[in-house]
């Protein structure tokens, strides 16, 4: 008997991405066709250093720029504008595409520390579990913070605690029953 992963299926285009991407195509004529391209990089490039944005600037253009080109570049309003666009588009269509692959990723988790558990893999399933534990467990930050309390007391409550005890003399009386 053979165990066969979940399909996966793509996830259809959204309406509110389908607009976002409109917006997009309607900035973009103003801009060539190598501007769009760095633009949508420099909208998703982790490390956009200035020597990074220039060497792929020349990698899609063909030709050098200057320090000051590149900066008349990415600070001119259309360019900004489209940059920002990208961002935004990718934005809602990513929370969506991860929300659709949740079940399905869950689902092929739980195959593939199956098969491995059913193989005798061991050095497998911590691998898989650790992976899952990560992702589903608090971190130390997310965790419950300790409350503080402050207690602001008058000039008068402060001399009633620093005061001596005060003597008390008590009588136990018993309380009185029926029969009385």
């Amino acid at each position: 008997m053979t165990i066969s992963p979940v399909p996966i299926e793509e996830p259809e285009e959204l309406p509110d991405q389908q607009k976002a991407l409109d917006d997009i195509r309607s900035v973009s004529r103003h801009l060539k066709k190598w501007q769009r391209q760095f633009a949508k990089w420099y909208a998703h490039a982790n490390n956009r250093s200035k020597p990074k944005q220039i060497a792929k600037i020349k990698e899609l253009s063909g030709y050098e720029i200057t320090e000051a080109e590149r900066r008349e570049l990415c600070v001119h309003p259309v360019f900004r504008e489209y940059v920002k666009l990208w961002k935004e588009a990718n934005i809602p269509a990513a929370k969506t595409y991860l929300a659709e692959m949740a079940l399905p990723m869950a689902k092929l988790t739980y195959w593939a520390a199956k098969k491995a558990q059913k193989e005798g893999d061991y050095r497998a399933i911590p691998a898989i579990a650790d992976v899952v534990l990560k992702k589903t467990m608090p971190i130390h930050g997310e965790g419950v913070q300790a409350t503080s309390v402050n207690i602001v007391l008058s000039a008068q409550q402060m001399a009633a605690l620093d005061a001596q005890p005060i003597e008390v003399t008590f009588e136990k009386v018993e309380p009185a029953t029926d029969d009385e």
